[in-house]
């Protein structure tokens, strides 16, 4: 049980170390960084990916702890962040097709974390809302992203964080720019007719 306390403990500062690493390498200019759009794109795809799956890793450990599936974290999150809200909105928030999303709200009611109750607006509908012990998931998740990301912050100068902020800001923007030109390709001159 120690060890792999220890090797828990370990594995955290590591990838904190290695997150702060690439987050200086984001807002440094390296010697080594390709100057041609291309291989900037490689190293963005791979630095992004590299972000995503460590903060989902970090993520599942906390899901784990409620047995709770990646999905299933998921759609109680997008279910805290709304309060109540009908399962095609939240199949529709996550990308996924209402099919995916009926299993994953029962296993959450089946465990105690979600109820169903009829909807105010459609008596066909059953809104989806968190009973306690969602909501102390719910909370549980927020604090642990904070003191994650903060974590994070704590090893690097005010200065770059403030940089880091203002790229990572201007880097979402633009994705979601770019993922909305993909969705309606008809709409940026690329589509196909």
């Amino acid at each position: 049980m120690v060890r792999k306390s220890t090797n828990k403990r370990l594995d955290n500062r590591l990838w904190s170390l290695y997150i702060i690493h690439t987050m200086n390498y984001l807002l440094h200019e390296s010697e080594s960084a390709p100057h041609d759009l291309p291989g900037q794109a490689r190293l963005l795809a791979s630095l992004t990916h590299d972000l995503a799956h460590c903060c989902v890793a970090k993520e599942m450990e906390l899901f784990n702890r409620y047995g709770l599936s990646a999905s299933e974290g998921h759609v109680l999150l997008t279910v805290a962040e709304a309060g109540r809200i009908s399962p095609s909105i939240v199949a529709n928030r996550l990308g996924v097709g209402r099919s995916r999303l009926t299993p994953l709200a029962q296993a959450l009611v089946d465990k105690g974390f979600v109820t169903r109750n009829e909807s105010s607006a459609d008596r066909r509908v059953r809104d989806l809302t968190l009973t306690h012990d969602g909501r102390q998931i719910a909370h549980d998740a927020a604090k642990f992203r904070l003191e994650f990301h903060q974590r994070l912050l704590e090893g690097l100068p005010d200065s770059m964080r403030e940089r880091m902020i203002e790229t990572l800001y201007a880097l979402h923007e633009r994705m979601n720019t770019v993922r909305c030109e993909l969705l309606e390709p008809s709409h940026n001159g690329h589509g196909t007719s």
